[in-house]
């Protein structure tokens, strides 16, 4: 079972965001591994050190389960990618040409002003 660390604070309920002086927030930093946190903390400043100690900050050990969600074919997943993609360039070939359309509209009106 995979595990992840947050460093979480007694005094907010909030996450740290790491770095070498961390703010709390909703969401703050995972550590996939628990020598990567070992590595944060040892790369604190004195400004970082204290407030950890100044939000009663500890370590969580968070255990991830895998949970199949949803299932589908391959075949199915490629052949919508694909369509998305078609899609995708037939609106930007499309705003293309209007935007061609749209600048010899104004050449065209510019040369019609100048010589009738």
């Amino acid at each position: 079972m995979a595990e992840i660390y947050k460093i979480r604070s007694a005094t907010t309920g909030l996450y740290s965001s790491g770095g070498n002086s961390p703010k709390f927030t909703k969401t703050g930093k995972v550590w996939r591994a628990r020598n990567h946190l070992t590595c944060h903390l040892n790369q604190l400043d004195r400004h970082g050190r204290h407030t950890y100690e100044q939000n009663n900050a500890y370590i969580e050990t968070i255990e991830i389960q895998e949970v199949v969600a949803s299932t589908e074919s391959v075949s199915d997943y490629i052949k919508e990618r694909d369509r998305i993609r078609q899609e995708h360039e037939r609106q930007l070939q499309q705003a293309r040409e209007e935007a061609d359309r749209k600048r010899r509209k104004e050449q065209y009106d510019k040369l019609h002003k100048e010589f009738g």
